[in-house]
Parts: structure tokens; C-alpha cells; sequence
């Protein structure tokens, strides 16, 4: 945990209540929870003598999250003061989440099927503004709509069929087998329409890792920069001389690295075309981490006022001068990046040695971004393949009934394709898949 304003710790089970009412009758002064949908303000003593303002937001079952009885507690966001009210529930039978555990939880109440579990996951790892859009249609349906929508047709279909299987010819009037083939049609469009959806989802693997150098103006980073990759760059006392962003890449033996050199944040523009460049990277998603370079002896006051959303390294820069670390600075950096990794490098000496340090350093960060690419990247094949399956069964049918196929094999080819799409949509998903899945997922999701 770091620290924030507000901390949020959720709580979900059939049973919720129950296990909560103790919890309040001994730490909030016997303040009776409301079961029902609501946002209620009381104290809890956490600490002896300390009376902490705490509001909990109630869900009821089955219209929450998770489908079961969910209770949000909204606190100050002091790790302290959160960890101490997990050990607090923890001492009435609630039991830590594992990761994923929500939304596994949502899927199996039926809250969101396994596509829209699997965008849960892409969303939260998103690389880019790209991926996070591409995971929130996933997530709001767009997909499962589709499905919903073929399936529907399939299905329609098929009792037509199976209900002409079962009679004889001219014992019934209402049946009318001829009309399957526009189910099918319509099928068969939903099914290319999702696929091609689809395909603009697929991820590869040829992209270089960015790095974003950020920092205070003169932290050293231009320099760096111009260490590592070789290429000329304006260096000087006076800040803003870096006003757009440079990148080049760094060649090194564990990965290729994509540096990106930004003016200083910090202080105030010196005019207007500096101004914009930093509007730039506040709104920069094409890197995957950010190296925060430093100056040992940066003063708290001269930090940025806030860090790009994404994976941190702070690299202190002139290590040639072997300067120790402010600590008032060290203790800054921990209260708002918590227990932060770190690096030391220097503009001059050997590059190559340089280059070999800070690659050593982002190579851990590097790795679980693989790990987010590798998971992307079996989603998209999963649903390609199913919808190809599904789709080549679908036209199968529809050709064995353009030239009047025997309805038992129509009806074969439907129900494999519906067989598909209720594995791709988690009806029947085998156990190891959704473990697979729901354990990639961060504690409190």
C-alpha cells in the first residue's frame, strides 16, 4: 500500500452481514449497518482512542458487483490505518481476497460473462489510451451483445429443425423449415461482424518497450539521454531548454529500449511552446513505464506535482560524483511511490556500461509487461479461433440447406457452433481456464 487521500477496502459474500454486525457492535460504537442500497456515516476506533470517520457504501444481493452482498469502507488513506481495519474484519471470519477473487465471483453469479472477465484484466494492464478503449467495449458488452444476438438466431433455428425432426411430413402446419436458412444468414453476418471486431483487438509483439525520462529541469536527463543513445541534444543551466520530446532507441543484449526525453516538469513554463510540450506529457500513453530522473540532491518542492499513470524507476543521476541521497528527498519519494526501485547512472565514462546498468534495472519491469502481452494475445487468439469455429459451422449449415441437406446434419453443425460460443462466453469453460485467468489478476480485483 501507499499513501492517498482516500482508501477504499471492499467486502463481498452471501453472508456478509452476518459477519459484519459484530464487527460493528465492537468497533463503531454498536452503529447498526442498514441492509440495503446506501451510503451511511459513522466512528469506528480502530486505535484506542481514536475515533476515525469511516462511511461504508452498501450493495445489496444480487444488484452488486459481485452479485452477492458487497460493503465498500471509505476511510483516510493511511496504510496504517487500512491495515489495521483488514486485521480488525479479519478477527470475525472475513478472509483476504485472493487475486481476482471479485470478479471471479462476478462471473460465477452471472454478473459478466468470461469475455467481459478477461477485459476486467485487459483494462487494469492497459499499456495505452488504444488498449484501455479497446478493453472498455469489451468490458460494456459490445461482445457479449453479439453473442447473445447469434446465439438467439442459432437457437431459433434449431427448434425449427429438431422440432421437423420430430414429425412426420404434413403432421404439422406451423413448421416451416425453410425459414431457418434467414436465422442462419443472420447468424453467419453477427459472427463475421464480431470477428472483424475482433481482429482490431489483436496485439504484436514487435514493439519496443518506451521508457518516458521525466524529472525537474536540470535533473540530468538530457544528458543522459545523449549518453545512452548517441544523439546530439542542446544541454544547459537555464530551464526549458528541452521543449519537445526526442526518443531514439537504446540497443542493449536483454531489451530493445525506446527512450523518450520530455522537458523538465516542475517550476513554470518559460513560455508558451514549453507550456505545450508539457500539456504533451500529460497526455503521452505511448510508453510502458516512466524513469524518474533525479538529482540526488533534488529538493521535495522541486518533484513534479504528479507522475504519469505507469510503472516507476527512479534513476539518480551523476553517479560519476558519488553524492548520497537527500533524505528529505528519499522520504518524499516513499510517500508518494511507496518502496520505489531505484538506479544510479551516470552522463559520463563508458555508455556501454550505462546502457548495461539501466537495462539490468528495467528488465524486471519489462518482463511483466511481457507477461500482460502474452495474456492479451492468447484472449485474441481464443476468440478467433472460437469465432472461426463457429462461423465455418454456421456456413456449413447454411450450404447443407441451399441444397436441401438432411435437417440432422443442419442441426449437427448448430449445435456445435452454439457449443463454441457458450465455451467463449464461460458456460462451459473448464476449471483450469478460469484459474488461469482469474490468478493474472491484481488483490482487489
Amino acid at each position: 500500500m501507499i499513501p492517498a487521500q482516500r482508501g477504499v477496502l471492499r467486502c463481498s459474500g452471501d453472508l456478509l452481514f452476518e459477519h459484519l454486525a459484530p464487527w460493528f457492535e465492537k468497533y463503531a460504537h454498536g452503529f447498526k449497518l442498514a441492509e440495503k442500497r446506501s451510503i451511511q456515516h459513522f466512528e469506528c476506533d480502530l486505535f484506542d482512542g481514536v475515533s476515525i470517520e469511516t462511511t461504508t457504501v452498501v450493495f445489496c444481493a444480487p444488484h452488486s458487483a459481485t452479485g452477492e452482498n458487497v460493503v465498500e469502507f471509505h476511510l483516510p488513506g493511511n496504510p496504517v490505518v487500512l491495515q489495521r481495519l483488514e486485521q480488525s474484519l479479519a478477527e470475525f471470519g472475513l478472509e483476504v481476497a485472493e487475486p481476482g477473487d471479485f470478479t471471479r465471483r462476478a462471473f460465477l453469479n452471472g454478473r459478466l460473462d468470461l469475455s467481459q472477465a478477461e477485459a476486467v484484466l485487459e483494462l487494469v494492464q492497459s499499456r495505452s489510451a488504444e488498449s484501455a478503449r479497446a478493453a472498455s467495449q469489451l468490458l460494456s458488452g459490445g461482445l457479449s451483445q453479439q453473442m447473445s444476438d447469434v446465439r438467439h438466431e442459432l437457437m431459433t433455428s434449431l427448434v425449427e429443425l429438431e422440432a421437423g425432426l420430430d414429425f412426420e411430413e404434413g403432421d404439422s402446419q406451423d413448421l416451416r423449415p425453410s425459414e431457418v436458412i434467414e436465422h442462419v444468414k443472420r447468424a453467419k453476418q453477427i459472427l463475421q461482424d464480431a470477428a472483424v471486431g475482433q481482429q482490431t483487438r489483436a496485439l504484436t509483439t514487435g514493439a519496443r518497450f518506451g521508457c518516458l525520462l521525466l524529472g525537474p529541469p536540470n535533473a540530468g536527463k538530457t544528458s543522459l539521454f545523449a549518453h545512452l543513445t548517441g544523439m546530439p541534444s542542446l544541454v544547459s543551466d537555464q530551464a526549458g531548454t528541452t521543449r519537445d520530446y526526442r526518443r531514439a532507441v537504446l540497443m542493449s543484449s536483454s531489451v530493445d529500449i525506446d527512450l523518450i526525453d520530455f522537458p523538465g516538469l516542475g517550476g513554470d513554463a518559460v513560455d508558451q511552446r514549453d507550456a505545450l510540450a508539457r500539456e504533451l506529457v500529460a497526455e503521452f500513453d505511448q510508453a510502458d513505464m516512466c524513469l524518474l530522473c533525479l538529482h540526488p540532491h533534488t529538493k521535495p518542492d522541486e518533484l513534479p506535482s504528479c507522475f504519469p499513470n505507469m510503472p516507476k524507476l527512479v534513476v539518480f543521476t551523476h553517479s560519476d560524483l558519488e553524492l548520497q541521497v537527500n533524505r528529505e528527498l528519499n522520504h518524499e519519494l516513499r510517500l508518494r511511490l511507496g518502496n520505489y526501485s531505484m538506479v544510479s547512472l551516470s552522463s559520463q565514462g563508458d555508455s556501454a556500461a550505462t546502457s548495461a546498468a539501466l537495462s539490468e534495472a528495467i528488465t524486471p519491469f519489462f518482463d511483466e509487461a511481457e507477461k500482460v502481452i502474452t495474456q492479451r494475445i492468447r484472449n485474441s487468439e481464443r476468440y478467433q479461433q472460437a469465432l472461426g469455429s463457429a462461423s465455418a459451422a454456421v456456413e456449413t449449415a447454411e450450404q447443407w440447406l441451399e441444397v436441401g441437406g438432411q435437417q440432422d446434419l443442419v442441426a449437427a453443425e448448430i449445435h456445435h457452433a452454439l457449443a463454441v460460443l457458450a465455451e467463449l462466453v464461460g458456460e462451459m469453460t473448464p476449471d483450469d481456464l478460469l484459474d488461469r485467468l482469474f490468478s493474472a489478476f491484481c488483490v482487489g480485483k
